[in-house]
């Protein structure tokens, strides 16, 4: 028998104590386990259904498309009317000086 091993009255030495040691992946994975079974425990009556949630959201999303899909139909209508407007009075202006001069020479290249 070596002189740091202790005695017994077998005359057999004691096994080693082991370095007590905390694995904290086993911390965490109590912890997770502990949160998912608290929530499980929690009142399904206070969470909202899934389906009227969901309702809520589309409802939301197409209030929001149809407010923007108006103002640009407006946008679109405006410059279609004000291009018309525009085309109608360059032709009452110029349609003496610039529609005869442009069949002139159209029909002098062409005639």
């Amino acid at each position: 028998m070596k002189n740091n091993e202790p005695n017994t009255a077998a005359g057999i030495p004691s096994p080693a104590r082991k370095k007590f040691r905390i694995h904290y992946s086993h911390v965490i994975m109590g912890l997770a386990a502990f949160a998912y079974f608290f929530a499980l425990q929690t009142d399904q009556t206070l969470a909202a259904d899934m389906w009227s949630k969901a309702e809520d959201i589309m409802k939301d999303v197409y209030g929001k498309i149809l407010g923007i899909s108006t103002i640009a139909a407006i946008v679109t209508a405006s410059v279609a009317l004000l291009g018309a407007l525009l085309l109608a009075a360059l032709t009452a202006i110029f349609n003496d000086t610039v529609i005869p001069r442009i069949t002139q020479e159209i029909e002098g290249l062409f005639g």
